[in-house]
């Protein structure tokens, strides 16, 4: 290229520029690329990409809250009475008395054994299955003569038990200690006061 050049221009030949007989080589114009518009399968493939639907994001399952327990209510202890120190000198005296053994001043005399026994054969109880109705004259006897003792004895006859029965009359029949007996020496007064109406043998009681 450059020795056509030199031919055609000689050294210090400035002719053919000026006359413009010779043209320069043309510059290239830049090439433009496609748009795809002018390419058929580009412009398919835009189309189909704008086409395709955009995937909706999946929504993630929201938790569910979780219930918060109630708290359990605290049972509030009711208050404990404490007693006063009068209740508990009171409850203190109280046990002390009822701990303590009684004194013999205390304790009161009950009646011997024997007493009882006496008063039962002055009851009615005792007495009016013989004296019927009189059985209180028969008491007032018998608290006379020996004081309900069945075995009160008075050597002198011998009189004997209850009623002070005078052995000689039942001699051979009722010994001493059989008059000691306190339903055979009521039965034998019985029948010697007919039934409690004549208290003769009896003049210093009846």
């Amino acid at each position: 290229m450059l020795g056509a050049l030199d031919d055609l221009f000689a050294p210090g030949d400035t002719s053919a520029v000026r006359d413009g007989s010779v043209a320069l080589a043309a510059t290239p114009e830049p090439t433009a690329e496609p748009t795809p518009e002018d390419d058929p399968v580009a412009e398919s493939n835009a189309r189909v990409a704008v086409e395709e639907p955009t995937p909706e994001p999946t929504a993630e399952p929201t938790p569910e809250p979780t219930p918060t327990p109630e708290p359990t209510p605290e049972a509030t202890p009711e208050p404990t009475m404490e007693p006063t120190p009068e209740v508990v000198d009171q409850v203190l005296d109280a046990e002390a008395e009822g701990l303590a053994e009684p004194s013999p001043e205390d304790e009161p005399e009950a009646p011997p054994a024997e007493d009882a026994d006496f008063a039962y054969y002055m009851s009615e109880e005792f007495l009016r299955p013989y004296f019927g109705d009189n059985w209180q004259t028969a008491a007032a006897v018998v608290q006379c003569e020996s004081s309900g003792n069945p075995q009160a004895l008075n050597e002198a006859g011998p009189y004997v038990g209850l009623f002070q029965i005078y052995q000689g009359n039942w001699e051979g029949a009722h010994s001493v200690e059989a008059l000691m007996d306190p339903n055979l020496n009521a039965s034998l007064a019985a029948e010697l006061s007919a039934g409690g109406v004549d208290w003769a043998d009896w003049p210093t009681c009846a």
